[in-house]
Parts: structure tokens; C-alpha cells; sequence
């Protein structure tokens, strides 16, 4: 509980920041830059949303075999055999029928579902972070991308409780929620939320530092390809795809036991992190707080490169949507692009900001 209460204070803290450093910034009104933020951030939170629900339902069946083989590494020594496992019929053949795809998707509902608030919030305070602090770099990128999983987190969390334990007991949602309630009320959502935070805040600190890297870069190759007269655009999607998926595999190697930690919290009997981190210690060694290393990187990898190349494609189509009904208002001048409100240059056409 005095943890909790330190996250919640922690979490506080940053939107009181926030909110001074708006103040500081802006000289127009108090927090006038952080409520500016607020809500140009909306976008992203929206693009966040969709990017994380498309993510969780097309990857969601590597992600049960992931659950299965963290759970007991001795009997699952690879993703591939956790899969096989998830496949076998009651004649102990492999194959895909209505029962084990049941087995696969169980769950994929709530999942999907509870992914886009929480994508959203994630996305979106990240967004809002980075635009109203007046910090730059890598300490910008990661103080909002901790802001971000702390918001984000209180939906994450038990939706990945009534996840997990779906996926390994087979019960339905509803059934999930009745018993877990009944066993252990309101906090037994949120058993996990402490090793949650210890691996997701690293996880996206690492990730959003490497993808905003990438992306900068990204950019720059673009920017060049049009003044060039080369269009790059249409490749641009592909770029921000690769870039996210090698972040995403990148922080998730690196995080492995603390994502260990969250799912065994999850689908076991535990009453803290460290009696966890001793029972796999004691039961499986080392190694078992590295089970599915690499299938979790490969995983995450296919999981960030879909759900950063979504987020900048609907990101910008949002974007564009919402300047084309601005310029449509505003009118352009003159016809030939100089002057009025519209600047027209290489080819390109931007909106002036209004005062």
C-alpha cells in the first residue's frame, strides 16, 4: 500500500510539473502551454488508441503462447512448444479447430477492448508531456514516457490480470472478473501493478528513446527526399514500422525479468515482488527470469512495429484532416500562394499561424 500511494504521489508530482513548467513557459496565462498541450495531444492519444487495439488483436495468439511459456518455462522450453501446446486437441493432435482457436483468442476481447483507453492515455499524456516540458532529448523522452505508463497503467493493469488469467485458465471474461473480485476484491487487479511499473517505466523509457532517435533521423531523410524532388512519403510508413519494432525489441530483451516477474504476479499465488523473484530463483534459477527472451523480443518487435507505424499513419491522417479544414476556413490570398495565409513553397503548402 505505502507503494502505491508513492506511484500515486509520484504520478501527482509530474502533473504539478507539468503544470509549473506551463506556467513558466507561457506568459499569456497560468498553464496556458500545458492546457495548449492538453489538447493538441489528442490526436496522438486517439492514434495511440487504434495503434494499441490493432497491435493486441492480430498479435494476440503469440502473445498467449508468450504467457504460457513464462508461466512454466519447465515444461515449455520454447515459444514453439508453448504454441504447439495451445494447438493440441483432445486426440493430442495439432492442428486449428474451433476449440483450440477458443484457446488461442481466449481473452482477445477484453484485451482488445481495454487497449484503446489505455493506448490512449499512454499516447496521449506521453504526447502532452513532450510538448509542454522544457526539457529536450532523451531526459524529455523518458520523463514522458514514465508519465505516460504511470496514467496508463491503472486500465493496463487489471485488463492484463483478466488477460493472462484467461489465457491460462480458459474461463471467460466475465467468469475471470467474478472470481478474482471474489478472492481478493478490488486489489486483486491490481496484485501486478507494481512490477508493472518497474518493467513497463524502463521498457518505454528505452523504447521511446531509441524510436524518437530513429525517427528524427527518419524525418531528416524525408525532409531531404522532398526537397530533392524525390518523394520518399510512401515509404515513410515502412520506416517509422522498422524503427518501432527495432526500439520495441531492444527494450524488451533488456526487460525480460521484470516482465517475468508481472506475469507469474499475475497468474500466481504471490504476496510480493521479492517472495516471486525467490520462488523463481529457488524453482528455476537465473535463467527462468530470462524465459522467452527471445520470444518476447520477437514479439514485442512485431507488436511495436505495427503499433508505431498505425500510430504515425493515423496520427497524420488526423493531422492533415484537421489542417485541411483550417485552410478550407481561413482562405489562401493571393493565388499564387504569397501573402494571405497560405505559404506555398517547393511545392508544399502550410498554414500561417494565426494570432
Amino acid at each position: 500500500m505505502k507503494i502505491r500511494l508513492l506511484l500515486a504521489a509520484f504520478v501527482l508530482l509530474l502533473v504539478l510539473c507539468g503544470s509549473v513548467f506551463g506556467e513558466g513557459v507561457s506568459s499569456r496565462g497560468p498553464s496556458r502551454s500545458f492546457r495548449r498541450s492538453l489538447i493538441s495531444s489528442l490526436p496522438a492519444g486517439i492514434a495511440g488508441g487504434v495503434a494499441g487495439s490493432t497491435g493486441t488483436t492480430l498479435l494476440f495468439p503469440l502473445d498467449a503462447a508468450k504467457t504460457l511459456r513464462q508461466t512454466n518455462p519447465k515444461v515449455y522450453s520454447s515459444l514453439g512448444s508453448s504454441l504447439r501446446a495451445l494447438l493440441t486437441t483432445r486426440a493430442n493432435k495439432v492442428g486449428v479447430t474451433p476449440a483450440t482457436l477458443r484457446r488461442l483468442y481466449s481473452g482477445v476481447g477484453v484485451a482488445s477492448f481495454w487497449s484503446f483507453p489505455s493506448s490512449f492515455l499512454y499516447f496521449y499524456t506521453y504526447t502532452a508531456f513532450k510538448g509542454a516540458l522544457p526539457l529536450s532529448g532523451p531526459l524529455l523522452h523518458s520523463v514522458s514516457a514514465a508519465s505516460g505508463n504511470a496514467v496508463s497503467s491503472i486500465i493496463f493493469v487489471p485488463k492484463e490480470m483478466i488477460k493472462q488469467r484467461s489465457q491460462m485458465t480458459g474461463m471467460k471474461v466475465g467468469e475471470c472478473i467474478s472470481t478474482i473480485f471474489r478472492d481478493k476484491g478490488l486489489k486483486g487487479f491490481y496484485v501486478s501493478y507494481v512490477p508493472t511499473l518497474f518493467r513497463n517505466v524502463p521498457s518505454a523509457v528505452l523504447r521511446f528513446t531509441i524510436y524518437e532517435s530513429l525517427r528524427s533521423n527518419i524525418e531528416a531523410v524525408k525532409s531531404i527526399g522532398v526537397d530533392g524532388g524525390d518523394d520518399r512519403g510512401g515509404s515513410g510508413g515502412v520506416m517509422f514500422a522498422v524503427a518501432g519494432g527495432v526500439a520495441g525489441s531492444a527494450a524488451s530483451l533488456l526487460t525480460t525479468p521484470l516482465d517475468v516477474l508481472k506475469t507469474r504476479m499475475n497468474t500466481g499465488d504471490f504476496s510480493g515482488v521479492v517472495q516471486c523473484a525467490k520462488y523463481i530463483a529457488r524453482n528455476d534459477g537465473m535463467k527462468g527470469l530470462f524465459a522467452g527472451a527471445g520470444a518476447r523480443a520477437g514479439w514485442s518487435c512485431a507488436f511495436s512495429a505495427v503499433g508505431f507505424g498505425v500510430f504515425e499513419a493515423v496520427k497524420s491522417a488526423l493531422e492533415n484532416g484537421s489542417e485541411n479544414r483550417n485552410f478550407g476556413r481561413v482562405g489562401v490570398g493571393d493565388g499564387d500562394g504569397v501573402g494571405g495565409n497560405c505559404n506555398c513553397v517547393g511545392g508544399r503548402c502550410e498554414l500561417k499561424k494565426l494570432r
